[in-house]
């Protein structure tokens, strides 16, 4: 009788030890499933600044290739400018455009 109630508190021990290891077993998936949850997170945001950090090298790119055409555009004006006015200075003042759109209007 001894034996059966001994190898009865055993059994319940060792179930209650497989349904803590059930229990312990849930739980670290849960946890793991958030871990998960939270890289894909990191994951989703690191793509979306890699995304936008190309986008905006994009319009970076753009507007320089923007900047260096009105530069260019600058220059040739500028040199325009001059040959009609005869100045050779290449500092055109408000003065040197009003006298060119007189001399334009004139003739």
């Amino acid at each position: 009788m001894k034996a059966r109630i001994a190898i009865v508190l055993i059994m319940l021990a060792l179930g209650g030890v497989v349904i803590w290891q059930a229990q312990t077993a849930g739980k670290l998936k849960s946890q793991l499933e958030g871990y998960v949850s939270t890289i894909e997170s990191m994951v989703e945001y690191e793509n979306n600044q890699i995304a936008q950090r190309a986008a905006d090298d994009e319009l970076l790119a753009e507007t320089n290739n923007k900047h260096k055409l009105i530069i260019r555009e600058n220059y040739e004006l500028r040199k325009q400018l001059q040959q009609v006015s005869g100045c050779s200075s290449d500092y055109i003042d408000a003065d040197t455009v009003e006298w060119v759109r007189q001399y334009r209007s004139s003739n």
